[in-house]
């Protein structure tokens, strides 16, 4: 079934629901805004009905595979559908919905849609707070706990659900860049939330000493680079690298790779001196 086939939704049957949309913003006072307010309503307006036609599809991928919904499990995004539709403010790609809804249905689902993924969002990060640790990364912990609870704080779902409010300083290791909103947030919650689970496996020195290591090492070549006569170039092209902003599953990741490839070179050392050892005897 092709999902963007039926009952393609017109720009027409839009925008009576974003004059709805500003004359519930302006309380009734005027149905004057500013062409950048004007965008972001359009965006809100097709930020929900989006939501509503994957949250549909998903239903319907749900049913053909037999899938069942964990407790804060909500419809996915990640599609390369989803990803190939401009998420952003001001968009002018439409959408479509194949059980025939409106125009007008089609926003009230998504923005019900909206709202259950923050009410998911906010119970799953709930859930992480117990057993949360920062491992002294001062960039996961700020994002984290102080940057999320500010993100649930300001959420517009009604007015700017395609906002989303944080830059999100710490990097995960999944590619959200297709994602805005409340979709985006849910999607890093779960990125973190993996990402805790596997630094959990190791011990939690260890990963204080791996990144603590790697500190230590960047810190070694900044002050090489600094000494060097090629410092100037060197400088604009690596020394805006910031340990700061490094991935932990990724520095535990390098330091067990490297962990192998020294037990590697231990190995063939031993047997190379095996090896010349019987020779000479």
């Amino acid at each position: 079934m092709n999902f963007l086939d039926k009952n393609q939704i017109s720009m027409e049957e839009i925008m009576p629901i974003v004059a709805k949309l500003t004359e519930r913003y302006t309380a009734g006072d005027s149905t004057s805004v500013t062409y950048e307010k004007a965008e972001q309503l359009m965006g809100a307006v097709l930020y929900c009905i989006r939501e509503a036609k994957y949250a549909e599809k998903d239903e319907e991928d749900k049913r053909e595979n037999g899938h069942c919904e964990n407790e804060h499990s909500v419809h996915d995004t990640s599609s390369d559908e989803a990803k190939s539709i401009e998420r952003h403010t001001g968009t002018r790609n439409l959408t479509t919905c194949s059980k025939g809804m409106s125009a007008q249905q089609a926003y009230e689902t998504g923005l019900d849609c909206v709202e259950k993924k923050v009410k998911a969002a906010l119970a799953l990060y709930n859930d992480m707070q117990t057993q949360f640790d920062s491992y002294g990364n001062r960039c996961l912990y700020d994002t984290f706990v102080k940057g999320i609870p500010e993100f649930f704080k300001w959420y517009d779902m009604r007015f700017a659900p395609q906002d989303t409010i944080l830059t999100l300083d710490y990097p995960v290791l999944k590619d959200l860049s297709a994602y805005t909103g409340i979709d985006r947030i849910y999607e890093y919650l779960l990125c973190i939330q993996k990402e805790q689970e596997f630094l959990h496996a190791f011990p939690r020195n260890d990963v204080i000493d791996a990144l603590e290591r790697l500190t230590m090492s960047v810190g070694l070549l900044r002050k090489c680079w600094a000494e060097s006569d090629d410092f100037m170039e060197l400088q604009s092209e690596c020394m805006t690298f910031s340990i700061r902003k490094i991935n932990l599953c990724m520095v535990i990741c390098i330091e067990e790779a490297s962990k192998c490839i020294n037990h590697h070179k231990q190995i063939v050392s031993a047997n190379e001196r095996a090896k010349t050892s019987w020779i000479k005897g």
